[in-house]
């Protein structure tokens, strides 16, 4: 079960669309995660990924923005992580409908977070009751890290225990962050997003030079409603944690096998009641 578990709180951060139109990888076997729900259907996610539908609903059509949350970039000009600051993070924080009540990030970004707070004597620590987790107090909300939100530089002990779609097993890319291609039609919600414009000229085009148009992600954070999203395992009880019959191994004949089954989707009915904002500095 805490393996099961532990895949799922990896894929928490990702998204669960096949490859298509924006989306670059193939992950329908996996669940509608953060990078899909806190999107716009314009701005990437810190996956580089741009997802003009969710919940099977056309982003800015007959339902214009009502399934819109716009990644922010806490980046420099030049499309690289920079150090955060408390104001940076404060208007990320006020940017979603109503006030989240949970931030989480990297180990690498919960210490640059605090940190940076620590200059500016706003560093307090609190214990959380529902987790029972100490972590940054923060308005009306508690900044925790987890090892298994992707970072740049994810602790291998926890990067090798993941697995690919697929099964295959280890695949400690699943949580790293790295960089992705930035393009014009990617700012239509530059004001909001904070994305630099890294030398497009007047028609269109991406100067290729210099590697002008990347963006490095560095450490993600998320600022999340906790009462905003729905956790929904199976109905059938074959998959809701349940333990099938012991089965022969077909090449040992003292060998039985038990299979832990369990199926579900999480999603959000409203996405702008939470934020994801990446390019932090560690």
């Amino acid at each position: 079960m805490e393996g099961i578990d532990f895949q799922l709180e990896g894929d928490m951060f990702r998204h669960g669309q096949a490859a298509g139109n924006g989306v670059s990888d193939n992950r329908l076997a996996s669940i509608n995660g953060f990078s899909e729900a806190f999107n716009d259907g314009v701005t990437p996610s810190w996956d580089g990924n741009v997802f003009p539908t969710y919940s099977q609903q056309t982003r800015n059509g007959a339902i214009g923005a009502a399934l819109n949350s716009i990644p922010i970039w806490l980046g420099d000009a030049s499309g690289n992580p920079a150090p955060p600051n408390y104001q940076a993070l404060l208007k990320t924080y006020m940017q979603p409908i109503g006030r989240p009540t949970l931030g989480v990030t990297s180990y690498i970004g919960y210490s640059a977070i605090a940190a940076a707070f620590q200059r500016q004597q706003r560093y307090e620590t609190q214990d959380d009751h529902n987790i029972n987790w100490s972590g940054i107090k923060f308005e009306d909300a508690t900044i925790f890290w987890d090892d298994i939100v992707p970072s740049s530089n994810p602790k291998q002990s926890i990067a090798n225990l993941f697995t690919t779609v697929d099964g295959n097993a280890p695949a400690p890319g699943a949580i790293q962050t790295g960089q992705f291609t930035l393009t014009q039609a990617m700012l239509g919600n530059q004001g909001t997003s904070q994305f630099p414009n890294l030398g497009f000229t007047s028609n269109a085009t991406p100067l290729l030079t210099g590697g002008l148009n990347t963006i490095v992600v560095g450490e993600p954070f998320f600022w999340i409603d906790v009462d905003a999203w729905e956790y929904r395992p199976s109905d059938a009880e074959d998959f809701n944690y349940h333990m099938m019959e012991p089965i022969r191994y077909p090449q040992n004949p003292t060998l039985y096998t038990q299979f832990l089954r369990h199926a579900l989707n999480m999603y959000t009915p409203t996405p702008r009641r939470g934020q994801q904002c990446f390019g932090i500095k560690g």
